[in-house]
């Protein structure tokens, strides 16, 4: 996600180096290629003219302080900074998800309504399972009406997603949009929440505007979600704008982001309707509906990760199997099981790319064999495994070693160094269990993992110590780099675990 913008906003920022102030002269070539990079990302022409201006003018203003605290800041790191919190203020809506999601909550005598519209193929019918997925969790009785009349397997696809998340289904043999509507609103009048899934077309025409007029006019739903394709860059904008010629939408969902580079939608979008953009999808399963954050996205454009993000996956994929594996890891105790464990956590928290885009640094490049399906190939390795080679790693160091993996390689259909490289992988992890353990750096704690007993060293994950006090004089300083959490980050993180603290507090009484 977003790989073309973060490169052209790392080689940006890189031709700052070596510089001690902001001149005209020495911003022209970072915006010019800044300029470059956003266009081939598909922003619109005027978003790009307010993002180098407002980029420009803070520069210039700014008082960059170099050295502060014994640390050194670089001027491209004052840069990237800068390019942060203009990027934030263009991703920044009136109204955020938290909003959205508390009005849905917040009980009244009637069901809150709400349409999903959109272009064919961009996702309404999958993003109406996913947004009830993620309504049920939060014990919302939700109910779903198949009113997509044009496409024919709609009503069959929206059946099936209803009976992935347990959420009623209301379908006739009507063609008729109005009356599927009516009779399924009053059908779930006991419902929390209905999310009714409109017809698509290929293109924006005055058939599909003026059933969706009609709707609206004649129910007055409490939101209109429109959902958007984010791989088709420039037409996002304009159905966008059609649509809301129309229609008061009240926020949109983009989709398809796991596969786009460019990233230039999010940004078009944002800017140009000024409509909030209240998820983001990234991937087909249906727990992948990320809530939409400013400040995370812009993280995710420069390359800086998205901590909170990584936690929401964290804590969506862990469950008493991976609490208990993530507690022999702090103990020490390692075995296959848990190391089977933690691979198929990571296979619950959505692609692994798009993991890898959260992490607060950025890694030179991919290790080797961690790609999703060679990791599948070593689940299945130690699926071929006995019960007690599973939970004793140890028998792999005596005589029987080699016909143990004889059988697994045989067994799991894998030639034998695969095997053997996977028993030499796991003692080499088991070693570094110190280091790995020390998740709770990604501020301040992660869900499932207890603080390390020392305040002043909270090791990061892949081995990347990091310093409490340094993480503090990064803050003071406003500092954003790359390989570290900034001081926004870091606040965020803190006010995030508190929330999620006093949420755990009122569910207890």
């Amino acid at each position: 996600m977003f790989e073309s913008l973060s490169k052209g906003f790392e080689s940006a920022a890189l031709r700052l180096r070596n510089q001690g102030k902001f001149t005209l002269e020495n911003l022209k070539e970072p915006l010019d290629s800044i300029q470059r990079t956003l266009l081939d990302a598909d922003v619109h022409l005027d978003v790009i003219r307010k993002f180098t201006q407002d980029v420009q003018e803070k520069s210039l203003g700014a008082k960059v302080l170099l050295k502060a605290q014994g640390k050194s800041v670089t001027l491209s790191d004052h840069f990237i900074k800068i390019c942060h919190d203009a990027l934030i203020e263009i991703l920044t809506a009136s109204k955020t998800t938290d909003h959205f999601l508390k009005g849905l909550t917040q009980k009244s005598n009637s069901p809150h309504i709400i349409f999903f519209v959109g272009l064919q193929g961009a996702g309404k019918t999958t993003h109406v399972g996913k947004l009830a997925f993620l309504l049920k969790t939060k014990n919302l009785k939700v109910g779903l009406i198949a009113a997509d009349t044009q496409r024919p397997a709609a009503k069959e696809q929206l059946k099936l997603l209803g009976e992935q998340v347990k959420a009623p289904v209301f379908t006739t043999e009507s063609s008729d949009a109005y009356s599927i509507v009516k009779e399924g609103i009053s059908h779930f009048s006991d419902q929390d929440v209905i999310l009714v899934d409109t017809a698509g077309r290929l293109t924006v025409d005055s058939v599909l505007m003026n059933e969706l007029v009609t709707l609206n006019q004649k129910f007055s739903p409490e939101n209109i979600l429109l959902v958007m394709d984010g791989m088709i860059g420039q037409d996002s904008l304009t159905t966008a704008l059609a649509f809301q010629e129309k229609l008061p939408l009240t926020g949109t969902i983009l989709t398809k982001l796991d596969g786009d580079t460019r990233g230039g939608a999010a940004l078009s979008l944002s800017y140009m309707t000024q409509l909030p953009i209240f998820f983001i999808g990234t991937g087909e399963k249906l727990n992948l509906l990320e809530t939409f954050r400013a400040e995370g996205m812009a993280s995710r454009i420069l390359g800086m990760g998205d901590v909170l993000s990584l936690m929401d996956d964290f804590e969506k994929a862990i469950d008493s199997k991976t609490e208990k594996n993530l507690e022999n890891i702090q103990k020490g105790h390692f075995t296959f099981s848990d190391y089977e464990n933690m691979m198929q956590t990571l296979f619950k928290m959505g692609p692994l790319q798009g993991l890898l885009s959260k992490m607060p640094f950025k890694l030179p490049q991919l290790p080797a064999g961690i790609d999703e399906k060679t990791l599948k190939k070593k689940v299945h390795m130690i699926q071929s495994m006995t019960k007690y080679e599973k939970n004793h790693p140890d028998s792999f160091k005596g005589p029987q070693a080699l016909s143990r993996m004889q059988r697994i390689a045989k067994g799991s259909g894998n030639p034998l160094n695969a095997v053997q490289d996977l028993i030499q992988e796991f003692f080499k992890m088991k070693q570094m269990l110190p280091l790995m353990s020390g998740m709770s750096a990604m501020g301040g704690g992660m869900p499932g993992m207890k603080p390390p007993s020392s305040e002043q060293e909270k090791p990061a994950l892949f081995g990347a110590s990091v310093k409490l006090e340094e993480l503090k004089k990064m803050a003071s300083m406003g500092k954003a780099m790359k390989g570290s959490l900034s001081a926004s980050q870091i606040a965020e993180v803190n006010r995030e675990l508190k929330r999620k603290k006093q949420e755990k507090a009122k569910k207890r009484k």
